[in-house]
């Protein structure tokens, strides 16, 4: 297949492996990280690199093959105003699973 950033889909009538045009930054190359497809985007999340866990997670819009990132939201919860507690940012993470909740 190569060690292009490309994405590739094979293409069952005849057999073969073809590439797709994906834009937008690609997230760096990962394993032990988790993924799910919900509503036709593919959300990847934490994972190793290098020996360590990452944090981040990236999306693939299943409709137009465009990546992008999603940042938590660290401002102040609308429901909990009062105290103006911050929401937690994911922690990083490595070899877990994630689910449709």
């Amino acid at each position: 297949m190569g060690t292009d950033s490309s994405k590739w889909h094979l293409e069952l009538t005849h057999g073969q492996w073809v590439a797709l045009s994906v834009s937008g930054p690609r997230p760096s190359a990962r394993y032990k990280h988790a993924a799910a497809v919900v509503e036709q985007k593919l959300y990847i999340t934490g994972g190793s690199r290098n020996g360590r866990y990452l944090y981040d997670v990236q999306v693939l819009d299943l409709r137009n093959l465009g990546w992008s990132t999603l940042k938590p939201n660290t401002e102040p919860n609308s429901e909990k105003i009062k105290d103006s507690s911050l929401q937690e940012v994911l922690p990083a993470t490595s070899g877990h699973s994630m689910i449709k909740w």
